[in-house]
């Protein structure tokens, strides 16, 4: 192979590609931003709890993700949350902190599922997975517990603005039924 006759190819291949860019009439697509309404109703407090790490699934991001099916999920490119779900999340929870009192257990958040689920029906799904640290060992028995929930809203359309008021519905829910799980989980103080 003679690789002198090669070096002059490069360069014009590399100008072709950037001129067919560059003549593109699409312009790019602005993405839009939403968030996800703050819950209407007083929030159930996380009393007795230290907020510890909020975290979420790997494919989760600030795009906006639609579960196609039990093994698909694909992500709109346009649409996208003012932050990523963790974060969203992360401070629901910090607006469910009592201001005083001291914590007896560490809560740590995972994000599994903050999602659009297309199906029968068109829902809102978020799902949460916790684990509840004791900060004060109280014997052998006071050991990390964990606990689950999962809340789904349906939603009359497709439109971004509907899944952003739909999973709104659906992280209160969640955090709702979270609070009440970890409560549990923890135990009496």
């Amino acid at each position: 192979m003679d690789f002198r006759r090669m070096d002059h190819r490069l360069p014009l291949a590399l100008a072709a590609t950037l001129l067919a860019g560059c003549l593109s009439s699409n312009p790019p697509v602005e993405p839009r931003f939403f968030e996800p309404p703050a819950p209407a109703g007083p929030l159930p407090e996380l009393a007795g709890f230290e907020l510890g790490r909020v975290t979420c699934a790997p494919h989760l991001d600030a795009r906006m993700t639609w579960r196609l099916s039990p093994v698909e999920v694909a992500f709109d490119e346009r649409n996208r949350w003012i932050a990523p779900p963790d974060v969203l999340v992360g401070a629901a929870l910090a607006a469910r902190r009592p201001a005083a009192g001291a914590p007896a257990a560490r809560l740590d958040v995972h994000v599994t599922a903050f999602e659009a689920v297309r199906g029968q029906d068109l829902r809102a799904r978020v799902a949460l997975r916790a684990t509840v640290t004791p900060l004060i060992e109280a014997g052998p028995d006071r050991v990390a517990a964990r606990c689950e929930a999962t809340a789904e809203r349906e939603l009359a359309s497709d439109a971004p603005a509907e899944l952003a008021t739909g999973l709104g519905a659906a992280l209160d829910a969640a955090l709702r039924e979270l609070t009440v799980r970890a409560a549990t989980a923890r135990g009496p103080d």
